[in-house]
């Protein structure tokens, strides 16, 4: 290497794109969404270019252009075509609205977001079966590997009635579908000798004092007793207030 050259790539790194803020920004429920496969890694770079767009308040936020090399690179040295794949499947979910190349070899690939895709159906259903997960525990520890199989197979089966009524609902109506999801799983699990119960193992809650622990009354409750009273109580509220309160937003 020349003399000078590294001080001169630390100056000014040659892939600027890559060297803004040093960090990227998304969130959560996209990281943790088990339907975004080998597309995350395409969703998260166009997503980080999204939020510098934002930052230096450019004109047309929604549109997202990268390099194509750049992003070949990015992506392991992948194809074009291989992009445009998982930009097709992106587009397929909802997640981005359209794009476009400009240019040759050395062009741009244009993305077009969608509003919110943190809001996404896939996302939300996601976010119910982590619920489950999280809210509700096994009876038999034993059965753990058997729920998350069932749970993925449950899933699938019902995923495409469930995104299809999201996509086109209205926020209130949405609610009720997620409730409905969740009911759905909830009753699967426990047809195939699966039961979830309510609230805290035992040892857990030992030295909470019963007037400050909020889980006294639901502990030892059937799930499909709990969602019930959860569905009479949420409904009304948009999506995303619904997420928040049964803990997973």
């Amino acid at each position: 290497m020349r003399k000078g050259e590294l001080e001169r790539i630390a100056e000014s790194p040659l892939n600027e794109f890559a060297h803004t803020k040093g960090f990227t920004r998304t969130l959560n429920v996209l990281l943790f969404c088990d339907r975004l496969g080998t597309q995350y890694r395409l969703l998260e770079i166009i997503l980080n270019a999204y939020n510098m767009n934002f930052y230096y308040k450019n004109s047309n936020v929604d549109e997202v252009r990268i390099n194509k090399l750049l992003l070949r690179k990015a992506l392991g040295i992948c194809t074009e075509k291989s992009i445009q794949n998982q930009t097709n499947d992106l587009i397929e979910m909802g997640f981005l609205k359209s794009y476009r190349k400009e240019g040759g070899v050395d062009g741009e690939f244009v993305f077009i977001v969608e509003e919110q895709p943190y809001m996404n159906p896939y996302v939300l259903l996601s976010e119910v079966e982590y619920h489950l997960l999280n809210q509700f525990r096994l009876s038999d520890k034993k059965k753990a590997d058997m729920m998350l199989k069932e749970l993925k197979r449950v899933s699938k089966e019902h995923e495409k009635v469930f995104i299809g009524r999201l996509r086109y609902a209205e926020p209130e109506d949405q609610t009720k579908i997620l409730a409905e999801y969740c009911d759905t799983l909830g009753k699967h699990l426990e047809g195939k000798g699966i039961p979830l119960v309510g609230g805290y193992p035992e040892k857990s809650i030992k030295s909470v004092p019963p007037e400050s622990n909020p889980n006294r009354q639901i502990k030892g409750r059937s799930f499909n007793n709990k969602l019930q009273e959860a569905k009479q109580e949420n409904m009304g509220i948009s999506p995303k207030d619904f997420l928040t309160r049964i803990g997973i937003q």
